[in-house]
């Protein structure tokens, strides 16, 4: 386990409740049913919840882990670009799925991760409209948390289920012919956000192929981490690893799998 682990370890729960708390602010926002909703350069949504869940989460990371710099989403491009390149930076995405909190679809979450060596080692997707929360890594295990507090481990199933992930909002042609070729008689369930990975690590699907696609590096880290530590992978269609020094700050094609 890494320094930073040990860490992260030793101070979780503060760390959740950091969350949580990016989690009751995006929560207002949405219960209030009055999102103001702006496009930023690159075309995409940003609402007063994406904002203030990311001062909150900025805010709260440095104050608990202050020799860790942080890329967001929501935060300098220029910077962000300068961090990827540290050895062990957060990376989060303040609200993912703005487009399914917009459109009230109760599919978004709030993500962080910490980026070791271009690797995700710790993860937490929150759902606060779904009332739950998963978090984990593969040197520490994956783990659901209810809304009543009850913490459980998750391990997918060795089982295929005959289920693959797809997006609710971008779901292209490169991926549905992806899908057409290697999963050929798979169901295909629609889920928003970051909680395609979470799902496959309890179980509930056996692979998210993303291809053509321009998700960013805080799309993916955090489910990737609970992924990996349920037992599952992210890859590269070509078998290699997510570079998470990208200068794009972008994916690029993979499949997510048990």
């Amino acid at each position: 386990m890494t320094r930073y682990l040990t860490d992260i370890s030793e101070r979780l729960e503060e760390l959740l409740d950091v969350v949580h708390s990016a989690d009751d602010a995006v929560l207002d926002v949405y219960s209030s049913n009055s999102a103001i909703v702006q496009t930023k350069i690159d075309n995409t949504p940003v609402t007063q919840a994406d904002l203030a869940s990311h001062e909150i989460l900025t805010r709260g990371l440095t104050r608990l882990f202050p020799s860790i710099p942080i890329v967001s989403e929501e935060g300098d491009v220029t910077e962000n670009r300068k961090t990827v390149k540290s050895d062990c930076f957060w990376l989060i995405d303040p609200l993912d799925g703005t487009k399914e909190f917009i459109t009230r679809t109760e599919h978004f979450t709030i993500c962080v991760a910490l980026i070791e060596e271009s690797s995700p080692t710790f993860g937490v997707v929150s759902a606060p409209a779904l009332g739950y929360m998963y978090y984990g890594g593969p040197s520490l295990g994956s783990y659901k948390r209810t809304e009543s507090g009850e913490t459980i481990p998750i391990r997918m199933s060795p089982k295929k289920l005959g289920v693959v992930m797809g997006s609710r909002s971008a779901y292209n042609e490169q991926t549905r012919g992806y899908i057409a070729e290697h999963y050929p008689s798979a169901e295909i369930q629609a889920v928003g956000s970051q909680l395609k990975l979470p799902y496959i690590a309890e179980g509930k699907a056996d692979a998210y192929p993303r291809i053509g696609s321009t998700l960013h590096l805080w799309d993916l880290a955090a489910g990737q981490a609970i992924l990996e530590g349920a037992g599952g992978k992210v890859r590269k269609p070509d078998g290699s690893r997510i570079n998470y020094h990208s200068d794009s700050l972008q994916v690029g094609d993979f499949v997510a799998s048990s």
